[in-house]
């Protein structure tokens, strides 16, 4: 049988070219619908935290905060970050009881 010399591994020829051929599964893909899904329908306002509220009340599923922020930054997910109201500010500066 001839073989090959992998990282001290001896495998066939016809595996190591298989493996190498095969295309990267990603793992990622189906939670990053779920999490895109509840995202859009926030309008892009929701954070990490928030959007595990949601996962878990509206899929169920429970998944790790610091997954949630690798798949956001992963696909490029980007939070609206909302912005203060001075408007608001003046009103209550002005408002007399």
């Amino acid at each position: 049988m001839r073989s090959i010399k992998i990282l001290n591994l001896s495998i066939s020829k016809s595996s190591y070219y298989r493996f190498l051929s095969k295309p990267e599964k990603d793992k990622d893909f189906d939670d990053y619908l779920i999490i895109k899904e509840v995202f859009e329908k926030r309008k892009e306002k929701v954070g990490i935290r928030q959007l595990k509220m949601l996962i878990e009340r509206r899929h169920g599923l429970v998944m790790n905060e610091k997954k949630i922020a690798r798949i956001k930054r992963k696909y490029g997910l980007i939070t609206r970050i909302r912005r203060k109201n001075n408007f608001r500010i003046f009103a209550k500066k002005n408002h007399e009881h």
